[in-house]
């Protein structure tokens, strides 16, 4: 890696040849059209840190944060100083609901879902182990919003492209 001088913030950094931005933020500022000073970095991080955030802000973190490991101790923090707030009456209703697993489920939510729900160990079909390879949680009926058991296929990417191609053949009408 050779040592290169940053396009946005004219800063120096270890990168690969083909590199010309020391982050994504620089790279994101450069899509934008905006030229930052590291002088103005600096400035703008100092300015940030220990900002009070907004209720939407949070509630947009928190939104991104679905489906993470969080550790017991990180829980208790926030429980501590979640403790006294009260629930928004959108969410009661849903966690009221059996089906509500957490989050709002749409096609990619529920690829999350059976990732985190259901462990993956060995292919179902050829045994591969789960060192070897990917493997991958297959929808059977192809909807991704229904997790149960019954319906996920634990695969390898080898068997899981086999079976898309399997399907994409039977339902191909030339």
């Amino acid at each position: 890696m050779a040592k290169k001088i940053c396009q946005q913030c004219n800063e120096e950094y270890t990168g690969k040849v083909s590199s010309m931005f020391c982050s994504r933020n620089c790279y994101a500022d450069f899509r934008r059209g905006t030229k930052r000073s590291s002088e103005a970095v600096f400035k703008m991080r100092k300015s940030l840190t220990g900002r009070k955030l907004s209720e939407e802000h949070k509630n947009n973190i928190s939104k991104g944060l679905v489906g993470r490991f969080v550790s017991e101790e990180t829980r208790e923090k926030i429980s501590k100083s979640k403790k006294g707030r009260k629930m928004p009456k959108n969410v009661k209703k849903k966690l009221l609901e059996a089906n509500w697993k957490g989050d709002d489920v749409t096609r990619n939510t529920g690829h999350q879902r059976a990732q985190r729900l259901i462990e993956a160990n060995v292919c179902e079909r050829c045994g591969r182990e789960k060192e070897e390879t990917m493997l991958h949680r297959h929808h059977i009926d192809e909807n991704a919003l229904n997790n149960s058991e019954e319906n996920i296929e634990i695969l390898c990417a080898r068997c899981h492209v086999r079976e898309h191609r399997k399907r994409r053949k039977e339902t191909c009408h030339l």
